[in-house]
């Protein structure tokens, strides 16, 4: 299991404060991602209080001579036993070269892949909402209608979706063998009720959340091919989120044709 690694506001401050190099917040990522990884591995408890954790992790900087710096984290397990929250920061840095410093935002300088996977998470679901709201606002009967005749039908749309997510996230990055049938998303003659067609795309957009939960810096950046121009898992995710958005769009528009609603207010 990989837990989530989540720093206080204050351990965010006093990383930010230090003016560290390239080199040392790269190796900043690659520790933190370790402790994520396998947290028992790393921490030793001290106290009190009890349930306190601490991790150390020893960062070397190249020079003539290479200096050692010592970060000592202290850490605690959230409530939801998933997320690693980091409370303090304590850093030996007197002898740190301030040259080739990266002035960079707390955000940037820890827990970039956090802050990615919990971004992710609540846009993919709030577009999940989305496409539950425009399919909703058509009667059964109207669900797999196609008010023009060189377009689709919403439900189609939600068929479309569904394996579109499977693909690219289920099969491409988390290796779930789904092998897709994408002329049959569009031409499919079932029509399933809509509660089976909706439970079908919350079941991928729920896979794309674990599959995001999942990735660190390196699962991120991780390469894929053959799909120019993206080249990082990170790329696949943003076009299917994207890609996700537009569909929507075209949702709301067959909706209004059909002369209903979604009764959404404007967003952007």
């Amino acid at each position: 299991m990989s837990y989530s690694v989540r720093p206080s506001n204050e351990v965010r401050q006093q990383i930010s404060r230090r003016g560290l190099s390239s080199h040392v917040i790269r190796e900043l990522f690659r520790g933190l991602d370790e402790l994520a990884k396998n947290p028992s591995q790393h921490l030793v408890r001290v106290g009190p209080p009890a349930d306190e954790l601490q991790y150390d992790l020893i960062i070397s900087e190249p020079g003539d001579p290479p200096r050692e710096y010592l970060f000592t984290f202290s850490v605690l397990y959230a409530t939801d036993e998933e997320t690693l929250r980091l409370t303090r920061c304590d850093l030996n840095d007197e002898d740190l070269p301030r040259s080739e410093v990266a002035t960079m935002s707390p955000t940037t300088v820890l827990g970039l892949s956090t802050v990615i996977a919990e971004e992710f998470t609540r846009y993919f679901r709030h577009l999940a909402s989305r496409v539950e709201r425009a399919m909703r606002a058509l009667p059964p009967e109207k669900l797999w209608q196609k008010p023009f005749p060189f377009g689709n039908s919403v439900g189609h749309l939600v068929l479309h979706l569904t394996g579109n997510l499977n693909h690219y996230v289920g099969a491409k990055i988390a290796g779930t063998g789904y092998v897709r049938d994408r002329p049959k998303e569009f031409t499919d003659p079932t029509e399933y009720p809509g509660d089976e067609l909706l439970t079908r795309f919350r079941d991928a957009v729920e896979l794309v959340v674990r599959t995001v939960q999942s990735l660190d810096a390196e699962g991120l950046t991780a390469p894929v091919s053959e799909e120019q121009p993206i080249e990082t898992r990170f790329g696949l995710l943003l076009v299917s989120a994207a890609h996700l958005n537009n569909h929507i769009g075209q949702m709301s528009y067959l909706v209004q044709a059909q002369g209903h609603s979604t009764q959404e207010p404007p967003i952007w």
